[in-house]
């Protein structure tokens, strides 16, 4: 049954039929969601090329607010 935003379907596992608690859940993309690929590609491309400067800012200003105390 796709949630209520309709871009993934969430099912299940019932193959191989194992007992497992919590029961898996596996999702995956419905034709809706895969709309948002060339949305979605160009910002992960973006974050790939700038997760050194990003984890790098991070730090910095953490290191600020602990100096702060």
């Amino acid at each position: 049954m796709p949630p209520r935003g309709g871009d993934t379907a969430r099912t299940t596992a019932s193959w191989p039929p194992v007992a497992e608690v919590p029961p898996r859940v596996e999702y995956e993309l419905t034709p809706l969601g895969h709309s948002l690929r060339p949305v979605l590609e160009p910002i992960s491309t973006w974050a790939a090329e700038h997760v050194d400067e990003v984890l790098s800012l991070r730090k910095a200003h953490d290191a600020r607010l602990r100096g702060r105390t």
